[in-house]
Order: structure tokens, then sequence, then C-alpha cells
């Protein structure tokens, strides 16, 4: 694949989970700017994830949404240590 140059811009809603990967393609990116870009990912996650348990989300719901998160950001990580280190 081509390297794509990462980006530096607020995601909008759509962007967060489309393509999530394409934003750490690039080989000459810097490993620690590509870990806060993911750090400020998973805040807005994590505050869209609060925002959604407090309307009184059943707690099974509250524990899927949470491991769905935490499943995205280890393949993230994943693929910024294969393909940019």
């Amino acid at each position: 694949f081509l390297p794509q140059k990462i980006k530096f811009r607020r995601f909008r809603r759509k962007e967060l989970d489309k393509n999530i990967l394409d934003k750490y393609r690039n080989i000459y990116g810097s490993v620690f700017i590509a870990a806060q870009n993911l750090l400020l990912i998973q805040e807005k996650r994590k505050f869209e994830f609060d925002r959604c348990c407090n309307k009184l989300c059943p707690v099974y719901r509250k524990f899927l949404v949470w491991k769905n998160i935490l499943f995205d950001n280890i393949k993230i990580l994943k693929f910024i240590l294969l393909n940019v280190i």
C-alpha cells in the first residue's frame, strides 16, 4: 500500500469508525504522534460511551460497548507497531 500522511484535524463522528487504520499508514510519521491521536479518539469515544450509559443502558450492553472500544484500540496499536516502526 502507499503510505499516507497523517492529517491533524478534528474527527467527525462518521470518520471515527470509518477506515480508522488509514490514518496511521504513514511510515515517516512518529509513533508518538500516532499514539497521541489514538488517545484523542479514545477520549472522544469514552465521552460518548459515558453519555450513552447515563441514559440507563443495561449493564450487559455497557460491557459490550466497552469491550468493542478496547478491541478497536488493540487492533490500531498492533497496526501502528507492525507498519510504522
